[in-house]
């Protein structure tokens, strides 16, 4: 399971995504790659349903991206991963901001862990973007 084992401290996850979201210059992407990982996400031909996780989802370049059923970032240019047990970390472009969250506890929702949610809705609010 190649993506069930990623492990990285809060804070460099973080300054990774704020790397993707300010440009990917420390990365060594250029601008067609993050326009790809901004771009909407092309809809598979067999449905959106993630065959997986059970519950519906829009992924782009192996990242999720926002839908319906879990919106987060300032638009749909967002991208991210969660993780297991509620944690979360995504790059929003147009607000130039990387995000990444790891509890001490784990929770047991998919996307929205309740913790998680609040935090995110707390840094858009400080940043005046809701």
């Amino acid at each position: 399971m190649p993506a069930a084992n990623g492990i990285g401290a809060v804070r460099s996850i973080a300054k990774a995504y704020s790397c993707l979201a300010t440009g990917g210059r420390e990365l060594g992407l250029n601008q067609r790659t993050l326009t790809a990982l901004s771009a909407p996400p092309i809809p598979p031909a067999l449905g959106t349903k993630d065959r997986v996780m059970f519950v519906e989802a829009a992924y782009s370049l192996g990242y999720l991206k926002p839908f319906p059923s879990f919106n987060f970032g300032s638009s749909h240019r967002a991208f991210g991963t969660p993780g297991s047990g509620g944690s979360f970390a995504f790059a929003d472009p147009d607000a130039q901001l990387g995000f990444a969250y790891a509890m001490n506890k784990m929770g047991f929702d998919i996307w929205e862990d309740p913790r998680q949610h609040d935090l995110r809705l707390a840094v858009y609010r400080c940043l005046g973007r809701l």
